[in-house]
C-alpha cells in the first residue's frame, strides 16, 4: 500500500512540475528570489509565454 501512495505522490509531483500552471508559480519564486532587473525582465518572458501556453490549452 506504501508503494502505491509513492507511485500517486510521484506521479502528481511530475505532473505539477511539468503543468503551465507550475511554471507560472515557479516564475513567481525566480522572481521573489532575486533584485537583478534584468533577470526580472526575462522572468516576466517567460512568465508571460507560460501563461499563454496555458491559455491555449
Amino acid at each position: 500500500m506504501s508503494l502505491d501512495i509513492s507511485n500517486i505522490v510521484a506521479a502528481r509531483i511530475c505532473h505539477d512540475i511539468i503543468s503551465p500552471i507550475g511554471a507560472i508559480h515557479n516564475g513567481l519564486e525566480l522572481i521573489s528570489m532575486t533584485a537583478s532587473l534584468d533577470v526580472k525582465s526575462h522572468e516576466m518572458a517567460l512568465i508571460h509565454d507560460r501563461c499563454q501556453d496555458a491559455r491555449a490549452h
